[in-house]
């Protein structure tokens, strides 16, 4: 088809003195196998590696998408009206990359519908417009045929569910048969009409089909359609013998066809120089002309996506308009894949079909591992896939109760001497710490987004550091020796804490600005999950500030409890501290390992974050404040004063003031 064509060029540019040339290389079985993956995989490997060996590319449209990236703008390159010619929803459907126009139609294929004209008019029966139809139609003709005729070698339907390229497209042209209407969206494969269609292809096998004729290739089903040994049969738009009269595929009911259009977009490398790409221009304008469409293209029984040409009589002579008009607006091979390779993603979706229909699996199971490859996982508090959720959540609320209850203690009058330590404001602020790192478990549910990764950076790092600035804020002013630095943060203990947090906030407020990197995980069995990654852009710098500040907090709190070990008002609750201390290193390694590694599992991987994150935020609180509430009942509100005088008492009154905040 194409040779032709390219000829014709040759003959115009040296007409003309172009001075350009077309070199055509074809991708036959000669040089490829018939694979999809394979032709895909060739034409990645020249525009992964940015190759300019070639100006132009003949590609499948179900491409588009995959290529992209790679090809040229026509918007900017070809006149308005050139691309206008051209059937708007192919535009969209098949040719558009990021709302750039990436390649033209240069041929148009429309899977089809042979109905064997003289069986039908012998039995009195009409062309079918629905599955249904067709299928007693063609149990009635094959019938009939065998016992009045014993014509045992009509081939009833083709199906055409196999290995090769047409196995995927007979998938999808049978969901797509069972949308609404027309103008309706391709049905997702959990959807309703998308399992009722898949029924119907088992139904369509075992009632007027066999596993031997559905796994035959398409070689078989042209030698029918030139041969006139079927009732019916489905394959693409193509010169056919006579007996036959072609229509668009049937529906689930009346005014829904199954018809699919797909074929060649051409498309110029984006990776040659200008002086090629001029050259580029003028072969794609001249090879999507309307005069070489009509010339080139449709003699051979290929349509165009040029609309206007199927309003002219000498077109219509050639191929049935019909056909084409009654599929409109036309549906294309697409799947919405995200960054799955398109190849793999084919291979395993057909293979689960084909699992199912001549397999026996249940339809429940494949339509699952279908929806898995591209599904993005969350965690949810619903049960529905995993109770995970469920208990982090539930574990998240008795915690939040169990803080915010224990600040009582704080104001009953009999358990006052346990918390002398630190004044009742002081205490509030590390417990609002522990809340705001708790609450960071919340950020693992739903949708993962940047809004979300950012909170959760806020909500630790500002949880971490309230918790921990009341210690650093005592072990400061029970520093052994008598310093200016210790008497200073002592009188000015307000001034100290807010300068401290404004710092930390601010920091925290550029973070929310700046932009972040979301990971998507892909599991090719199933179980895809979006993960935080990091900051990127001016974050970084703000990021980096904060992780120093919190640092220099722990260590300087690490050298502080080795100075102040021996200070009598605070030595029992060194022992304490150093616990929290320890335990948040630890959990500060397990984080960043963590952020670092890929867990290729999503309830694995948010279970081991909320544990750590629960960790980090619990023992921060039970090692700082909550161990108090459990001496209280384990003393079983003893007599207070023995323990005040006591040496070894939890806590005293520091040996400065302690004033309120």
């Amino acid at each position: 088809m194409y040779i032709p064509l390219i000829n014709s060029f040759n003959k115009y540019a040296e007409e003309k003195n172009l001075n350009i040339t077309i070199k055509l290389t074809t991708l036959t079985t000669f040089n490829s196998t018939s694979e999809i993956n394979n032709y895909g995989s060739l034409v990645d490997m020249f525009l992964s590696k940015k190759s300019d060996k070639y100006d132009l590319f003949f590609y499948y449209a179900s491409y588009t998408k995959k290529y992209g990236p790679h090809f040229e703008d026509l918007k900017e390159l070809l006149p308005k009206e050139h691309i206008d010619m051209y059937d708007k929803d192919i535009i969209s459907k098949s040719c558009l990359y990021n709302d750039k126009v990436v390649g033209l139609p240069i041929s148009l294929f429309v899977s089809s519908l042979y109905s064997n004209e003289k069986l039908l008019k012998k039995y009195d029966k009409k062309i079918p417009k629905t599955w249904e139809e067709l299928i007693e139609t063609c149990k009635y003709i094959w019938n009939e045929e065998k016992l009045s005729n014993n014509n045992t070698k009509l081939i009833p339907y083709n199906g055409l569910f196999h290995d090769g390229d047409y196995g995927i497209l007979s998938i999808y042209e049978l969901i797509n048969s069972y949308r609404e209407s027309n103008s309706s969206p391709y049905p997702r494969i959990n959807s309703e009409m998308a399992i009722n269609a898949l029924k119907l292809m088992k139904k369509l096998k075992d009632q007027i089909g066999s596993d031997e004729i559905f796994t035959l290739d398409e070689s078989y089903t042209i030698e029918q359609i030139e041969s006139g040994n079927a009732i019916f049969l489905k394959y693409w738009y193509r010169e056919h013998n006579s007996v036959y009269k072609v229509s668009a595929l049937p529906g689930w009911k009346e005014n829904v066809s199954g018809s699919i259009a797909n074929g060649y977009n051409v498309g110029i490398n984006k990776h040659i120089d200008n002086i090629k790409k001029e050259a580029a221009i003028e072969i794609l304008k001249y090879v999507t002309s309307k005069e070489s469409q009509k010339m080139y293209i449709v003699p051979f029984h290929t349509f165009s996506g040029i609309n206007s040409l199927y309003d002219e009589e000498d077109v219509c002579n050639l191929i049935d308009c019909d056909v084409i008009k009654n599929v409109k607006p036309f549906s294309v091979l697409e799947f919405d894949i995200k960054n799955y390779d398109l190849d793999n993603y084919i291979t395993k979706y057909r293979k689960y079909i084909y699992d199912y229909l001549y397999k026996n699996e249940t339809l429940e199971d494949i339509v699952k591992k279908i929806n898995d490859m591209t599904n993005i996982y969350t965690i949810t508090i619903k049960s529905d896939d995993s109770i995970t959720g469920l208990i982090i959540f539930t574990v998240y609320c008795i915690s939040v109760l169990c803080i915010c209850l224990s600040i009582i203690f704080l104001y009953i009058e009999k358990y006052k001497h346990y918390f002398k330590l630190l004044s009742n404001n002081l205490w509030i602020i590390s417990m609002v710490g522990n809340l705001l790192f708790l609450t960071s478990v919340v950020t693992i549910f739903g949708n993962m987004t940047e809004l979300i990764c950012k909170l959760r950076i806020t909500l630790i790092t500002l949880g971490f550091a309230l918790s921990l600035i009341p210690i650093l804020y005592i072990l400061i002013i029970h520093f052994p020796e008598d310093n200016n630095i210790s008497y200073w943060i002592d009188d000015n203990k307000n001034t100290f804490l807010i300068t401290f947090i404004s710092i930390l906030i601010i920091l925290n407020i550029i973070l929310l600005f700046s932009p972040f990197a979301i990971e998507e995980i892909l599991i090719p069995t199933g179980g895809s999950f979006n993960k935080c990654k990091l900051f990127t852009s001016f974050g970084k710098l703000a990021f980096h500030v904060i992780i120093f500040l919190e640092t220099a907090i722990v260590i300087y709190i690490i050298l502080l409890l080795f100075n102040d070990r021996n200070v009598e008002e605070i030595s029992h609750d060194i022992k304490f501290f150093v616990s929290a201390i320890l335990i948040d290193i630890i959990n500060l390694i397990i984080f960043t390992f963590i952020c670092n590694i890929t867990i290729k599992n999503f309830i694995v991987y948010h279970v081991i974050l909320a544990l750590n994150l629960f960790l980090f935020s619990l023992s921060n609180y039970i090692f700082i404040f909550g161990i108090r509430i459990i001496l209280i009942f384990l003393k079983n509100t003893k007599p207070i004063k023995k323990n005040i005088n006591n040496k070894n008492s939890l806590s005293s009154t520091v040996k400065k003031s302690n004033s309120d905040c």
